[in-house]
């Protein structure tokens, strides 16, 4: 955005209806402008959609007929139009001062119904605490069933189980033996080792509880954008059960002694200190892959 500085070498006038300002040398308190946002075309699909719905908006709020190419390209909507007196940048969507929306001069426009306004964001809020309560319980009872033992084995025939008995009991030798004191000692090395990649690997559907991540194509492939940024804080886990455990700590907010207890950690300061350094590098790179929706949304 331009400011007053920047254009000073420029008689410049405000775009709005009845704005009378001007960038005139001889006032004492000089007024700053701002240009009319442009279309952003060389930095990707989704920057050019923002920047093209923010100048459509400017204009809009300009509501002026006689606009063309020329006078958007030389003139400014000054300062006296944005509530903070300045345009934010075109990221900050969410911002007051994305547009001009104060004194505009709407000559053809009706006057807005502040009573029905107010009951609009009424309403609006109204549906967000309803639907942010329901998200709250929602997790609250995965937070429950997080803790749950797995289901029960089914019970035995007993009659089978007796034939069998009888038929093998002759048959019995130390192979079978070994092979079920390998399956004991393969269940404890799972649970040494927990939520590794073979853990979610061909599972999505714990990928989506434990992760809120659709597949696991994609966690792995948000693994590989982070891991190689951060430094590690824990000797007894793999980078890739870190990134799990943070994962499940910012889906089902369980405890940090929780997390000590399911990873085999024996500090939970361990488990605090490899959260912190996980956050802070997701946050550094993924933070512009976020679309935050529009402040009507919002509310």
């Amino acid at each position: 955005m331009e400011d007053a500085k920047e254009i000073e070498l420029k008689m410049v006038q405000c775009l709005i209806v009845d704005c009378s300002r001007r960038s005139d040398r001889s006032s004492e308190v000089k007024p700053r402008f701002f240009r009319v946002p442009m279309v952003v075309k060389n930095q990707g699909e989704e920057w050019e959609k923002l920047t093209q719905e923010r100048r459509d908006r400017w204009i809009a709020a300009i509501s002026r007929s006689d606009l063309t190419e020329n006078i958007l390209q030389n003139d400014r909507v000054c300062d006296k139009h944005f509530v903070s007196g300045s345009a934010t940048a075109d990221w900050n969507k969410l911002d007051v001062d994305w547009v001009p929306t104060l004194h505009l001069g709407k000559k053809n426009f009706r006057e807005v119904n502040a009573e029905a306004n107010q009951k609009r964001v009424e309403r609006q809020k109204l549906r967000a605490k309803r639907k942010l309560e329901e998200q709250e319980k929602e997790a609250e009872e995965k937070r429950k069933r997080v803790n749950e033992p797995g289901q029960p084995l089914q019970e035995l025939n007993l009659e089978e189980e007796n034939q069998d008995c009888v038929a093998s009991t002759s048959t019995v030798d130390t192979n079978t033996q070994t092979e079920e004191i390998d399956y004991l000692f393969e269940g404890r090395e799972e649970k040494i080792k927990p939520f590794d990649r073979l853990y979610f690997e061909n599972d999505d559907a714990k990928v989506r509880f434990y992760s809120g991540l659709p597949s696991f194509d994609v966690l792995l492939a948000t693994f590989n954008h982070v891991a190689p940024h951060v430094r590690r804080e824990s000797k007894t886990l793999t980078p890739f059960q870190e990134f799990a455990m943070v994962l499940i700590k910012l889906r089902l907010n369980v405890p940090l002694q929780d997390l000590a207890y399911r990873f085999g950690i024996r500090s939970v300061s361990t488990v605090s200190r490899t959260f912190t350094s996980w956050i802070k590098v997701m946050d550094a790179r993924l933070r512009p892959l976020i679309a935050w929706p529009d402040r009507e949304a919002l509310w």
